[in-house]
């Protein structure tokens, strides 16, 4: 029978992680040591280790960034090891991971391999060097003869049935013969399965496919894969930048759904919620499979040109880079697990080792590391790292060393130490000071200073954080709250109301008037006209002639008060042929919203409409997709996926900044004058640029925004 992918599940093991080596790789992830799980039971050679890992301390520091210079402290064994017991990289429900990868047979029958017990003991202390020389010949020996079997196995055409042999077969031979399909599958079926199930995701459109089953392909395969270090050419179809580009499409797809669906009483979210965790699973695989076969030997140098490649896409995507902020933000307690939050933080840290990779060995500049980092610098999101720090005696070294990495990039590199200033990270902190337990120096450093901050810093106000609900898309600014959140009884208050003033000249108007004066909250005027909407008590041609109302307030406000034809930033309006007329409604709008410093909101608008412009132009030629791997410049995962798919692009509001200014009138006015489907009027979470602008409206409103050359 088909399995169906299970729900995530919070796995528990003990790990521990191999020292890296400062001196071949200067940032480099400490890997961690999975719990052996069923199936990984079964692909387990008949041989024992031949000798343990070093013993390490609790965490190793590893920065991101050569942008962003970290305090190192002098490394000195001054406390206790802590213990760990906390799985470092789930796989969401799916056991998979062996304790070494050194451990997995290619076949049951390891007929070229010794017989009877294990050869390789853990050597005594005492131990002559030459002799751990031979040990660590033996493994290369070992691995090497493993790969010679497997490319041996690839191409037979004989399938190992031993388990089939007894009419009532045992538990140890289903176990073989899983393990044999395993291998099998691997060598012979993986990867044609999973390009043919991404090609139908993308081409079937109108047939529904569970994307579970890919995203399971991907998590729990891939780590096999690169355990098994198989050969590229069994795995090229899944190490491709169309897979993780699909990924990044659907983790935004997922967020949005799981929030409308969210709204609906009585909605069930857990198939939401199992896919998002799988996704993030199959990107955080994905990424460890290109550090793992980094340090592979026997690979071609073509194969070493596809990885190398590969990366560089990887880090020139923004969309993947935004993802992790969008998700983190995103993360609600009551309904997410403590799991999916360490996948998270875990793949964000390998991504981020990637980007600082890229920006270290190819001087990218593009990557702008400080300023991405900056986007994870808000209470709620360390706030998040606080809550799983909490159980830092669990997680386990490279979880441990993830969570702070990224708080002393915050609170060291950028200056916002007062984003740690909260009781569940400065209780955190203590405990594991008060405790004893081993530390890096730079982490010891970094808790010393917290608190010794903490402690000197007058607070003004009471420490306190936005209210968690995964419902309110803005909520680090609760902005929402104050002006535009609804309680049931305004909702039904609203259509009386409503029919109280639609006479009036200003309907609007005399609604935000009754709700003053019966002591309601205020309610901006664009709040109350999308409420309208969302309860049916107006139609899109009423909603959009009262926008246009609104639109006709703002102009003759802004008539009034003259305005400079040139910004802060050096921008004359006057050179340009599209702002010629000074009543023009879009000048006026793109006017007000410079004057008041938020031309940036304007640049990221014009990226997102000159990227769909590229990507209609590209698909209008039809370039193969072998052809479309070597652009210079790659498309944007989720407006490539969105046009491939002829639905409206979705403006995602990928951190607090943006969210926030989907709140602030003026833009929303712009967005709506500029033609973009309001979440009102579409239905959904993010504002959208219809399916059916061509790349000439898209250019010519992108310059209507501003100068060309100003958009980065």
């Amino acid at each position: 029978h088909n399995q169906q992918p299970t729900e995530p599940k919070q796995s528990t093991t003990t790990a521990e992680a191999k020292k890296a080596d400062a001196d071949a790789v200067k940032f480099k992830a400490p890997t961690g040591i999975i719990k052996p799980k069923p199936l990984s039971q079964m692909l387990a050679d008949m041989h024992e280790e031949e000798n343990d890992p070093p013993p390490q301390k609790m965490f190793q520091k590893v920065p991101h960034s050569g942008q962003l210079n970290l305090t190192k402290g002098k490394s000195c064994p001054q406390k206790r090891e802590c213990p760990s017991s906390q799985s470092e990289l789930s796989d969401c429900g799916y056991g998979t991971q062996v304790e070494n990868q050194e451990s997995i047979s290619t076949s049951s029958n390891d007929d070229d391999g010794p017989q009877g017990k294990p050869q390789h003991q853990k050597p005594p202390c005492n131990s002559k060097q030459r002799s751990k020389q031979r040990i660590v010949m033996a493994m290369v020996d070992k691995k090497e003869l493993r790969r010679k079997k497997l490319v041996k196995r690839s191409k037979s055409s004989l399938i190992n049935m031993k388990g089939l042999v007894q009419h009532t077969p045992t538990d140890e031979d289903i176990s073989n013969l899983l393990k044999e399909f395993t291998v099998d599958f691997l060598l012979k079926g993986y990867g044609c399965l999973v390009g043919e199930l991404h090609s139908q995701l993308l081409t079937n459109i109108k047939i529904p496919i569970d994307t579970s089953h890919f995203f399971w392909l991907v998590t729990y395969f891939l780590k096999f894969a690169a355990q098994l270090e198989l050969d590229m050419e069994h795995i090229n179809a899944v190490l491709t930048f169309d897979v993780i580009s699909y990924l990044t499409y659907e983790g935004v797809s997922l967020c949005e759904q799981l929030e409308l669906n969210s709204r609906q009483e009585g909605s069930d979210l857990k198939p939401y919620l199992r896919r998002m965790h799988l996704v993030v699973t199959a990107i955080r695989e994905f990424l460890q499979a290109i550090e793992t076969y980094k340090k592979v030997t026997h690979l071609s140098e073509d194969d070493r040109l596809h990885l190398r490649r590969l990366q560089t896409q990887i880090s020139s995507t923004e969309d993947l880079r935004c993802l992790f902020v969008l998700l983190l933000r995103r993360f609600n307690p009551n309904l997410h697990t403590k799991q999916y939050l360490q996948d998270l933080v875990v793949t964000n840290h390998l991504l981020l080792l990637i980007l600082d990779f890229i920006t270290q060995t190819e001087g990218d500049t593009s990557i702008k590391m400080t300023e991405h980092i900056s986007q994870f610098a808000t209470l709620e999101v360390m706030n998040y790292y606080g809550m799983l720090l909490e159980d830092f005696n669990n997680n386990g070294e490279f979880v441990n060393d993830c969570i702070f990495t990224m708080m002393h990039h915050v609170g060291g590199d950028l200056g916002q130490i007062g984003t740690l200033f909260q009781p569940i990270i400065l209780k955190t902190f203590s405990r594991i000071w008060e405790a004893d337990y081993e530390l890096c120096d730079d982490w010891s450093d970094l808790i010393e200073y917290v608190i010794h901050k903490f402690i000197n810093t007058p607070q003004k106000s009471p420490l306190s954080l936005p209210k968690t609900s995964l419902t309110e898309l803005t909520k680090e600014h609760n902005l929402e709250n104050t002006v535009c959140a609804w309680t049931q009884e305004e909702m039904d208050t609203l259509y009386w109301y409503y029919v109280q003033s639609k006479k009036n000249n200003d309907v609007v108007g005399k609604i935000v008037k009754l709700f003053s004066n019966n002591g309601n909250k205020q309610k901006s005027r664009i709040s109350i006209i999308q409420q309208l909407l969302q309860q049916d008590i107006i139609t899109l041609v009423e909603y959009d002639d009262l926008m246009k109302f609104e639109d006709a307030e703002y102009q003759r406000a802004l008539l009034t008060t003259p305005t400079s034809t040139s910004t802060e930033s050096g921008i004359e309006l006057k050179n340009s042929s599209t702002f010629a007329k000074p009543s023009d409604d879009i000048q006026i709008l793109r006017d007000l919203i410079v004057k008041e410093n938020k031309e940036k909101h304007l640049v990221w608008l014009q990226k997102i409409l000159l990227e769909c412009c590229y990507i209609k132009l590209i698909l209008k030629n039809c370039l193969q997709r072998e052809d479309r791997q070597n652009l210079q410049y790659v498309m944007e995962p989720v407006a490539y996926h969105y046009i491939l798919k002829n639905k409206s692009i979705p403006v995602v509001q990928w951190n607090s900044d943006q969210a926030t200014t989907m709140l602030y009138q003026p833009f929303v006015l712009l967005l709506h004058k500029l033609g973009f489907q309001l979440p009102a009027d579409a239905g959904s979470i993010f504002a959208r640029i219809p399916d059916f602008w061509t790349a000439e409206m898209m250019f010519s409103l992108a310059r209507k925004l501003g100068p060309l050359d100003k958009c980065e």
